[in-house]
């Protein structure tokens, strides 16, 4: 028998996500307090370092891999300034977030931006993202390091 932890049933649809955000922060904070000598096998500080963006462009450099040209910002004079220093941009979101929509589930991925993009300074100011040089790739390669 599979047990509700938390009922949404009632809530309006945009404070979902915020009261299950909230109650996954309690639930982790909880983890970490209760028994913090206690041996994970995939300890929590390592599994919120590898879903940080930010962290992993600062570790790729650190070991090596040539990085692209990143702006991290919320600032939009700064994003239309770095998108003008370079053709071609990306904006990475700094978590991939998913939605549903009309029965149909979508997903934020890293897309090519232009000036189009760039009109609305609230928009860029409400959400940070990632912006990097838009760099042609032979192939992709999808690595995990473990050890």
């Amino acid at each position: 028998m599979n047990t509700r932890l938390l009922d949404l049933r009632g809530l309006h649809v945009d404070d979902r996500r915020v009261a299950l955000n909230e109650s996954r922060a309690f639930i982790r904070g909880l983890w970490q307090s209760v028994s913090p000598d206690a041996v994970w096998v995939n300890p929590l500080s390592a599994q919120e370092t590898s879903l940080s963006k930010a962290h992993q462009l600062w570790q790729a450099q650190q070991v090596g891999f040539a990085v692209p040209p990143t702006l991290m910002s919320n600032d939009p004079d700064a994003v239309r300034q770095f998108c003008r220093e370079h053709s071609k941009v990306i904006m990475k979101p700094f978590f991939q977030e998913t939605w549903s929509e009309d029965a149909k589930e979508y997903v934020q991925l890293s897309c090519l931006i232009g000036e189009q993009h760039l009109r609305d300074d609230r928009a860029i100011e409400l959400c940070p993202a990632i912006y990097q040089q838009y760099c042609e790739k032979a192939h992709e390669l999808r690595v995990v390091v473990m050890g």
